[in-house]
């Protein structure tokens, strides 16, 4: 989020809920299209995301971005919300 925007505001979410973690993390300011650089990052972490039965996503809308991480967790049926928000 720091490293590839000008971020003025974000957000991060993390939920357990139906044997499922999620965090999501949301800025505005993003600079260029996901994967236009040359690096792996996302790539590479969602690639270990679904090793470990998870999955990794990402959305741009215009100059706002999401990356959304979740994994299943050994229990069921239990549900955590967090959210914090982040300004500059």
């Amino acid at each position: 989020m720091l490293r590839h925007s000008r971020a003025r505001y974000a957000e991060v979410d993390y939920r357990v809920t139906d044997g499922r973690a999620r965090l999501r993390v949301t800025n505005d300011g993003a600079d260029e299209p996901p994967g236009s650089g040359d690096g792996t990052g996302l790539t590479a972490l969602a690639e270990r995301l679904r090793a470990a039965g998870g999955e990794l996503t990402w959305h741009r809308d215009g100059d706002r971005f999401m990356v959304t991480a979740s994994l299943p967790l050994g229990s069921t049926g239990t549900t955590t919300d967090h959210v914090k928000e982040v300004a500059r």
